[in-house]
């Protein structure tokens, strides 16, 4: 990817930007491209450029032509009306995008400018030094830089840019631009360029902007009446501003970026921001009065009008997190940074060189609390990227993953730092199990080497979530091992080689990176690397351990397995694609925790799936007691640490949570809270046990599931000693797992005491859950929790808690207790009665309190998003959680009534969230988040069924005018709503895709189209069209559940089937499709909706063609030579030869020659054996049968004969295979081959394609001719490269390689003809004159010319002409073949006249007559002669093909070519057999004069037969059937084609006037339209189905016969005729009635449930029934079986009731023929048979009436055509 430089022939050194930006959505101006040439031989510059268009383009200060063409804008399918053409799409799509990899623009370099390869220069080094030496190297003479100067502008740009202008439905929103990562080749669509991450160079940007919003006249601006002034920022350092020196409404801004950077992390904004400078934190140690000074790298965040409150809390802390990241990490790589908050960000950050572009949605102020942590991880990432990311890149797309964690890895580690080691390890427990849930066989590895493509964004985000956990075990790994030195010495290392240019161009490889930390640490990661980084899946442990007190040690047995690897296994290529580990190994720390309360860790090595160890314990009594002295002193450390002494508190490995709860110090409160203490027997077995607790994998170092089994008390302690988050995030999610009352006495004490970390409090909230139903004792102690929060409400431990719950004022200074209350809340709206899956009304209740007296008048932070907690609770507690949990929009099943006291809760509830979602409209909440809580909280009411279903309420939300989440949130909670079904919403949908203004809402809602369908199928939404099946019950009584996987792929089909009978659905997704405007992820959207609803048309595997990159002048191609043509032919008159049944002609001549007048039928000599009377007459001879001649092909009209034509043809074929051709395949193009001066140089260029064009054009006369182009082409390649090029070595092996198989071609050809000749001269042989002469045969044909020949008798020997009577036919073939049939003999018919008889002078013809004796050994001789030949022309292409790639033999070998001598006769035969058919001669092909036309002879008239439809050439003619007309099926045909756009020219009969052809009528004499054809069905004037299709066929013919090919007439004929076949074929196959068909179905299901049946229910398998020679006696393309004849059935394989009889028919005689007419079976299917034919006999009689009564009613209408009266007659 690095290389591609190479590939284009140049690099990019630096590129200098100026744009004159307006507010109106336009853009202009210029760039500037140095570049650097790699060879003196680049002609051609291929850049990236789309969506500009180009003005002008400047090379050197030259004009240069130039190419500009956009690959994607020129996508269509073939039928734009046809939805199944989705593959069509999506495959142009592709194929476009690579194309477009090429580059868009290419220029031409002119000749005048000097090209100097630079290859010798050294590499520019990356730094951030000043650009002086750029402009040194500039001054020198031998510059080899050439600069493109590129004039451009931009009208609206879809992509790339992004205007924000205020509408109509915001008029105070603020104008402003910035460049916006819209698609991944964003940076092409507002710069020309070299779009590449690895291409890299210096820059200078300028913009022209107005001075003021005021000063541009298209702006509206309606914030202030106050001028404000346009800032741009962009990456780079800014160097000034001044004023526009044409222009004072104008100013200029000037941005410079020394260090090299890719243009795709280049990127500016401008508008009128506001500024605020970053400035360092003060040191704690700094006076009062001391102010903060200004970074050491400018920082300066920017905002919108509006929004200056928000800009400080939100980035002021970027100044630490610099500080952090260059005191880590070494300096920061770029001269300065800065943040712009923009509106309408596709996503929520845009990284870019010293810029980071942000969201407005993650401003905050300074009330803000939950949005603290969000903003913060996203913006110190941003800062993060700086260094890994833009200044250290992927060295290869596998490689991605290395920069985004090592990003991520950094800004986790600030993170640690501001917020605090315990929230670091939670986030980084809850990561890793969200891997080991992702990562179970789905995922790849994260880096997979030899990957050209980069990351799926479907992908992307669990790489992005592995990535840092691999990076943060391997330091633990690296850390604990060798040197002790982890990634806190590889990362600056790494990024100290990018600064001093070590790294080259600043590319980071998964391998050079490993290899860093192998040379720091000193440990080898290759296992490791294997395992976490190449290889897929998490481990899964299984661990138990038991005391042995024999050998006083701790046995653990540790048992693993791989989800991932097991999902594969057994798949190898799924194996080879994801790589899953199978066995992970490495060492695993078990920490043990023992009586006296000491902990001892130990390393165990992991190597096997399952391993027993022995863990030494090191507490040495014989027996193990708890009241030891270190034990004591231990709890009194606890104590004094829980009262507040530090230093204990420090010293202290593990601490005693429970300390410091003075609620539960009176027995009243424990009495209150209903605590639970363990009973005495727990407390005997806790003081028994030999160890408090034990932990697996205590250094957090695995990637792993851990299930760990020990008992309740022991995970307490851990809970309650173990100071570590994770090992109390553990012991919470155990505890969850063991609910009892104990438990949640524990989880209580959790969430109250202070001192634990408050996401651990968080979590013994939510597993407060799992003890609800124990006593009611979970619920009730969060109740309890709760009330802590309210006024005191004197309870006594009351469980009903009938007060009313009036919580206090909001006082969230506590943060900790902020999240715990939340947590509590969500907790309480979890909790389920099992008794009816409901939530107890107290809890209803007590969240309706809670929004009813809401009070944060006092509270200085936000109550927003608490709020909407509490809402979206409400919601959750209201709807019922027992299945089925539907709604009213599944159909029939809803919930039960509502009890009296459930309804007027609902509708306080109600009332309640609906105050609160008006109170948002007038005083917003920011981000509008109590309105999307409000739409969530309606949305869960409809779904479960209590309240009536409101599409209109959404819709109202989904307007412009409303916020972008609000808008959001409403489209989510229509697309659960079956939108599929509904028509109206199907056309709002699209026109939302295709026209919203707001890019974000356009591209959520094409994706949550394509994940609803999951969505309503996960909450039931799609179940209701789904049949339902009968319940499968197992014999101990539990139900078989059906599989999820064919539930979901029986839904899938019926919502299938529902949206493709949508007619709005298929023509609103076509347009989507096709819409090249259209944002590129909805097109791709839409191209999935349409690859789940629609099957795909079966398409042609698509054409090989190669695109070269545009080309920007114009070149024609040389002149070829063109050799003179052969002398004209004059026209020959078609001839009617006499066949002379003679065996054993041979004509002792060499092949005739193109252009000479091939031989008639030889004169008969007088001494033959037909002179003598020794055959019967001629006229009583049965006519011959003409011989299939194969016509001499193009290449053959310069006279090369048919074996040289293929020995070229091999030749060339051999030459374009060699691997030395690709230099001669196609003609030299001066730009694309860089070759500018070539044709001043090569006058007579030459090629394989024009040799190959020119032979199969005929141009050469024989082979000699073909092998002097290719010794032409070689020697203008050594004309123009001089000796030691490429070229002329190329040139020079291409040569020899020829030179070597043409010598075998010719050595062969000549051999074959030496042959041929003397198997021809050995073939003569005298034959002695018999004594008899016998009359000539006459030979009738029409004169050529008016002169009359003399008639001349050729002698054997003579050297005379050869003179043959012809005689005029005069009657039609039709007569003629019927007298030959009659036997009519020749000597009856009437002799010609004198003025019948002409002569021909017909060329010399040496005929020798031999015996009958003599003809099989000529003839073999002479077969002899072609199959030598052959045989050495095989043998030469064999041996050209041993040299090439074995290759797939063809199933059938081509025949022998006849002989050269039969061919000719049966070519003369063929014309002389068409000649009766052709009434006059055809024109000469070279001459232009009018041929001769024979005199006409007087005849008797002929019979006037109707002509047929004009025969299409090389077009099948359509088969004729005489089945009756079907109306139906004819009119949907006709219905369907006049449909099609090509059909319109043939929907009414030809107007010769209107229609611009006056001759029309005078040659087509028998006109037809589909308007005609469509009025003759209507009159019932078709009678068969062959006639419809014969009219069809003539509108076509009429149409190319009248039309030349290659018109646009006969193009649309074809496409209309190629669609009629399509359909006709259709129409033409036999199927049973729908009432047969139905009739058939209901029989064979009663058949199979018939008790004989049993036997022929499934097909025979021998196998298993013991018969292995079934198959011998029975044929298996005659077995039948019940099943397989419902298959056929149910497959439409049957065309009668008799058909489907006869199968049945045959499986009875199968079974007796198998068995035996005296066997069981035999007996059990002739008690079938007859049960069976009691069930048929009704389908046989109606289809006996039926088909009796068509009958009658065809004669009935045949009399009654005649006039003859119908009657109506019996049918028995």
């Amino acid at each position: 990817m690095q290389r591609e430089s190479a590939r284009r022939g140049f690099t990019l050194s630096h590129q200098r930007v100026v744009l004159d930006v307006d507010f109106s959505t336009n853009v202009s101006g210029y760039t500037e491209l140095t570049i650097l040439p790699q060879d003196n031989e680049l002609r051609t510059v291929s850049l990236h450029c789309r969506q500009c268009v180009i003005d002008k383009v400047t090379v050197g200060g030259i004009a240069a032509d130039f190419a500009h063409q956009d690959p994607l804008t020129n996508i269509a399918i073939s039928n734009p009306s046809d939805v199944h053409l989705w593959t069509e799409l999506k495959r142009k799509t592709y194929s476009a995008l690579a194309e477009g990899d090429e580059g868009e623009l290419a220029i031409s370099i002119p000749r005048e400018v000097v090209v100097r390869g630079s290859s010798a220069l050294p590499p520019p080094t990356p730094g951030t030094g000043n650009s002086d030496t750029f402009d040194l190297r500039r001054s020198v003479e031998a510059d080899p830089s050439i600069v493109i100067r590129i004039d451009y502008h931009l009208r609206h740009p879809t992509e790339g840019l992004t205007f924000i202008m205020p509408t109509k439905a915001h008029p105070y929103r603020v104008p402003h631009v910035y460049t916006s990562p819209t698609s991944a080749d964003a940076a092409r669509c507002w710069v020309p360029c070299v779009d590449n991450l690895w291409e890299r160079c210096t820059w200078e940007l300028e913009f022209i902007v107005p001075r003021s919003l005021s000063a541009e006249e298209d702006v509206n601006m309606n914030v202030t009446t106050e001028e404000t002034p346009v800032v741009v920022v962009c990456s780079g350092e800014f160097r000034e501003q001044v004023a526009h020196p044409y222009n004072s409404q104008k100013s200029l801004w000037f941005y410079r970026q020394d260090t090299l950077t890719s243009v795709q992390h280049i990127a500016f904004a401008a508008g009128p921001f506001h500024v605020l400078q970053l400035w360092d934190e003060k040191p704690d140690d700094s006076n009062e009065g001391e102010e903060s000074q200004p970074t050491r790298y400018p920082m300066h965040a920017f905002c919108l009008p509006g929004l200056e409150d928000y800009i400080k809390p939100s980035a002021s802390f970027l100044s630490s997190a610099m500080s952090f990241f260059v005191t880590e990490y070494g300096a920061y790589p770029f001269s300065s940074y800065s943040i712009v908050f923009v509106d309408e960000l596709p996503r929520e950050r845009s990284d870019n060189a010293g810029l980071t572009l942000a969201s407005n949605d993650l401003l905050h102020g300074d009330d803000a609390i939950d949005q603290v942590y969000e903003t913060r991880q996203q913006l110190s990432h941003a800062l993060a990227v700086q260094w890994a990311g833009i200044n250290v890149i992927q060295k290869a797309w596998s490689d991605t993953w290395l920069v985004n964690a090592l990003a991520l890895y950094m800004s986790g580690l600030f993170f640690k730092k501001v917020f605090g080691n315990n929230e670091y390890r939670f986030r980084m427990a809850r990561d890793m199990d969200r891997v080991c849930v992702r990562d179970n066989g789905a995922m790849p590895p994260i880096c997979q080497p030899g990957t050209y493509e980069p990351p799926d964004p479907d992908y992307l985000p669990f790489l992005n979530i592995k990535g840092p956990v691999v990076l943060h075990i391997l330091d633990r790994h690296l850390g604990k091992s060798g040197t002790s030195l982890g990634l806190s010495r590889v990362l600056p290392k790494i990024f100290l080689s990018s600064m001093t240019g070590e790294m080259t161009n600043n590319t980071l490889s998964t391998h050079s990176f490993l290899r860093t930390c192998r040379k720091v640490s000193g440990v080898d990661p290759k296992t490791f690397a294997h395992q976490w980084i190449y290889g897929s899946g998490t481990p899964r442990f299984g661990v138990t351990a038991s005391f042995n007190r024999k050998k006083m040690a701790v046995e653990v047995t540790i048992a693993q397995d791989c989800p991932a690897y097991m999902s594969h296994e057994g798949d190898p290529a799924a194996l080879t694609l994801f790589k899953p580990v199978q066995l992970f190994e490495g060492p695993i720390t078990i920490r043990i925790h023992e009586a006296d309360g000491t902990p001892y860790e130990h390393v165990l090595n992991i190597n096997s799936h399952f391993k027993k160890y022995e863990v030494p314990f090191n507490t040495k009594y014989k027996r193990v007691r708890r009241h030891t002295k270190r034990y004591a002193a231990r709890q009194a450390a606890a104590a004094a640490a829980a009262a507040g002494d530090q230093d204990a508190a420090e010293a202290m490995v593990t601490v005693d949570m429970s300390f410091g709860l003075a609620l539960w110090e009176e027995e009243a409160q424990r009495e209150a809270w209903k605590v639970e203490e363990w009973s005495e027997e727990e407390e005997h077995i806790m003081e028994s046990s030999t160890y408090e607790w034990i932990r697996c994998d205590a250094d957090f170092e695995w990637i792993a599931a851990i299930r760990f089994e020990q008992p309740d008390f022991m995970w307490a302690s851990q809970l309650q000693r173990d100071r570590d988050v994770v090992a109390q995030l553990e012991a919470i999610h155990a505890l969850a797992r063991m609910p009892s009352l104990v438990v949640s006495s524990i989880l209580t004490k959790t969430v109250l005491v202070e001192n634990y970390f408050f996401r651990v409090r968080m979590e013994a909230a939510l597993a407060l859950q799992s003890c609800a139903n124990i006593q009611h004792i979970g619920v009730f102690q969060l109740f309890k929790i709760f009330t802590q929060y309210c006024y005191s409400p004197d309870n006594h431990g009351d469980p009903d808690f009938h007060e009313k719950f009036i919580p206090e004022p909001n006082d969230f200074s506590d943060f900790g207790s902020y999240f715990v209350r939340k947590a509590v809340l969500v907790a309480i709206s979890r909790c389920r009665d099992d008794a009816n899956g409901s939530t107890w009304a107290v809890a209803r209740r007590l969240f309706i309190d809670v929004l009813r007296y809401n009070s944060n008048a006092k509270n200085q932070y936000s109550d927003a998003r608490y709020l909407s907690t509490v809402i979206v609770a409400l919601g959750g507690s209201l709807v019922p959680g027992v299945p089925p949990e539907r709604g009213i929009l599944t159909g029939t099943e809803g919930p039960a009534p509502l009890a009296e006291d459930d309804v007027k809760i609902l509708q306080e509830a109600v009332q309640e969230v609906d105050r609160y979602r008006l109170r948002d409209q007038y005083v917003p909440t920011q981000h509008n988040v109590v309105t999307t809580a409000a739409l969530e909280f309606k949305l869960m009411l409809m779904l479960g069924g209590l309240i009536p279903t409101e599409g209109n309420f959404f819709l109202e939300y989904t307007r412009e005018e409303n916020s972008t989440p609000v808008r959001i949130a409403a489209f989510d909670a229509l697309l659960v709503m079956k939108w599929h079904l509904r028509p109206a919403l199907i056309r709002y949908f699209f026109s939302i895709i295709n026209g919203d203004p707001s890019r974000t809402v356009r591209r959520h809602v094409a994706r949550a189209m394509v994940e609803s369908l999951g969505i309503m199928y996960q909450v039931g939404e799609l179940a209701a069209g789904h049949k339902k099946e009968p319940l499968l019950v197992e014999e101990d009584g539990t139900p078989k559940k059906k599989s999820k996987s064919s539930e979901a792929s029986g839904m899938a089909r019926a919502l299938r089937k529902e949206l493709q009978k949508s007619a709005t659905f298929r023509e609103c997704i076509l347009p989507g499709m096709q819409n090249t405007a259209a944002d590129q992820e909805v097109r791709w959207c839409m191209i999935q909706l349409a690859e789940f609803f629609y099957k795909p048309h079966d398409e042609a595997l698509p054409k090989v063609t190669i695109t070269l990159p545009p080309t920007p002048v114009s070149e024609t191609a040389p002149q070829l030579p063109v050799p003179p043509l052969a002398p004209p032919v004059p026209a020959l008159p078609k001839i009617k030869a006499i066949r002379i049944g003679v065996p054993g002609i041979q004509k002792d001549r060499p092949l005739t020659p193109i252009g000479a007048l091939p031989p008639l039928a030889p004169a008969i000599r007088n001494d033959s054996p037909i002179a003598n009377g020794g055959l019967p007459p001629i006229g009583s001879l049965a006519p011959a049968k003409p011989k299939k001649v194969k016509p001499l092909e193009k290449a053959q009209e310069s006279g090369m004969s048919l074996n040289d034509l293929k020995a070229c043809r091999q030749a060339l074929k051999r030459m374009n295979t060699n691997k030395h051709a690709d230099l001669f395949r196609m003609p030299v193009d001066p730009i694309r081959d860089r070759a500018p001066n070539y044709f001043d140089i090569i006058k007579t260029p030459m090629d394989l394609s024009t040799i190959s064009a020119k032979l199969e054009e005929g141009r050469y006369p024989d082979r000699f001719a073909f092998e002097k182009d290719f010794h032409l082409m070689i020697q203008n390649a050594h004309t123009y490269n001089p000796s030691g090029t490429y070229a002329h070595t190329e040139a020079v092996k291409l040569q020899e390689f020829f030179d070597k198989q043409w010598a075998r071609i010719s050595k062969t050809l000549d051999a074959a003809h030496s042959k041929e000749e003397a198997a021809l001269l050995s073939a003569e042989a005298p034959v002695s004159a018999p004594p008899a002469e016998a009359p000539v045969p006459v030979v009738t044909a029409p004169p050529p010319s008016s002169k009359k020949g003399k008639a001349v008798t050729a002698t054997n020997g003579a050297s005379t002409p050869t003179t043959v009577k012809i005689k005029t036919q005069l009657k039609p073939p039709i007569v003629e073949q019927a007298a030959a049939a009659a036997g009519a003999p020749t000597s009856t018919a009437p002799s010609a006249s004198k003025s019948d008889i002409t002569k021909v002078k017909l060329p010399k013809v040496k005929i020798n007559v031999t015996s009958k004796a003599a003809t099989p050994k000529t003839s073999k001789k002479r077969d002899a002669a072609d199959a030598a030949l052959e045989e050495l022309l095989g043998e030469e292409v064999d041996a050209m093909e041993a040299e090439r790639p074995a290759k797939k033999p063809k199933k059938s070998a081509a025949p022998p070519p006849p002989s050269i001598e039969d061919d000719l006769l049966a070519s003369l035969e063929q014309e002389v057999t068409q000649a009766t058919a052709v009434p006059l001669p055809p024109e000469p092909r070279y001459s232009e004069t009018p041929p001769v036309v024979p005199p006409v002879v007087s005849e008797p008239p002929a019979p006037i037969v109707s002509p047929a439809p004009p025969k299409r050439k090389s077009e099948p003619v359509l088969k004729v059937y005489d089945e009756p007309i079907n109306e139906k099926k004819c009119r949907a045909i006709l219905k369907l084609i006049k449909a099609l756009p090509q059909a319109y020219i043939f929907l009414r009969p030809v107007d010769p006037i209107a229609d611009g052809c006056p001759t029309y009528y005078d040659e087509i004499k028998h006109p037809m339209d589909f308007g005609t054809m469509e009025h003759k069905l209507t009159d019932g004037q078709y009678e068969t189905m062959g006639d419809f299709a014969a009219d069809f066929d003539l509108v076509i013919g009429n149409c190319h016969q009248f039309n030349p090919p290659g018109t646009d007439a006969a193009i649309m004929a074809d496409v209309v005729d190629k669609a009629f076949k399509k359909e006709w074929a259709k129409a033409l196959v036999k199927k049973l009635a729908y009432n047969e068909k139905r009739s058939l179905v209901t029989l064979i299901k009663q058949v199979r449930g018939l008790p004989s049946a049993f036997l022929f229910l499934e097909p025979v398998d021998p196998i298993a029934l013991g018969i292995p020679t079934y198959f011998d006696v029975i044929p298996r393309k005659d077995a039948r079986d019940l099943s397989t004849i419902r298959n056929k059935l149910e497959q439409d394989k049957y065309e009668s009731v008799e058909a489907f009889d006869a199968d049945i028919r045959l499986m009875i005689d199968n079974a007796i023929k198998f068995n035996g007419a005296d066997s069981e079976v035999a007996a059990v299917a002739r008690q079938l048979d007859q049960q069976y034919s009691a069930l048929i006999k009704p389908l046989r009689v109606a289809a006996t009436n039926g088909a009796a009564k068509g009958k009658r009613k065809e004669m009935d209408d045949k009399g009654s055509a005649q006039g003859a009266p119908t009657k109506k007659k019996k049918v028995a």
